[in-house]
């Protein structure tokens, strides 16, 4: 097994931490001892602890398109290979289900942490979409990246609050949003598109579902 780097084990520290405690519990001089460095260290590779999140969801981008490169079928259709891809994702993402839970609650309410996140979870969705072998430029690129990142907002949220391991939930909501993009992206392909896509991603990491009290507490942040 390859030696950590020291950014993995500040990662890998500031995970294990969220598992344990609410995010915003959770200190950089915490994170420092977990992961065995100097607190100057962690200042060295880090801004803050949302510049962690987002270098953790660069560090899954990495994994993912390993993987993709590795086991994926070329001869698949673009929608087909999309929803490989985000499932993919999750499953890198499962071993950390527990922290993103804590982590998605932490964030919600502080405007400077999202904003860093926000910006790491929309380069996310331009891999998947690489990934997945769809890219363009121009207004197209920015209309699907912003329609993908709703799309995975709302499939992140129903991820993180399903237990069942063989994911029902999760695949049903993936493949509904994605025939449900791929009709928007048929009817309109304008700047207002664009705009609602990423109005809904905010909502979807902002509010509770519908914004009434006492529903789920686990809005998605998009790692």
């Amino acid at each position: 097994m390859p030696r950590l780097s020291r950014k993995d084990k500040i990662i890998n520290a500031a995970l294990i931490l969220a598992e344990e405690m609410d995010w915003r519990d959770v200190r950089l001089s915490s994170i420092a001892n977990a992961a065995g460095v100097s607190l100057a260290d962690v200042a060295e590779d880090f801004a803050s602890k949302a510049d962690i999140l987002a270098a953790f969801m660069a560090r899954t981008d990495a994994e993912l398109l390993k993987k993709i490169e590795a086991d994926g079928d070329p001869d698949e259709l673009p929608r087909d290979r999309l929803f490989d891809v985000i499932m993919l994702r999750l499953e890198l993402l499962e071993p950390h289900k527990k922290a993103l839970r804590n982590i998605v609650r932490g964030l919600r309410g502080n405007p400077q942490d999202f904003a860093i996140t926000a910006g790491a979870a929309m380069r996310s969705q331009t891999w998947m979409l690489a990934g997945a072998g769809i890219e363009d430029s121009g207004m197209q690129a920015f209309l699907k990246t912003g329609g993908l990142a709703y799309v995975y907002a709302r499939v992140f949220q129903t991820w993180l609050n399903e237990d069942d391991a063989g994911l029902s939930k999760t695949m049903a909501e993936l493949d509904r949003r994605l025939r449900q993009g791929e009709t928007l992206l048929e009817r309109s392909g304008t700047p207002v598109a664009v705009g609602t896509a990423v109005y809904q991603f905010a909502r979807a990491f902002w509010r509770n579902r519908g914004g009434r009290p006492g529903a789920s507490d686990t809005q998605a942040s998009a790692p």
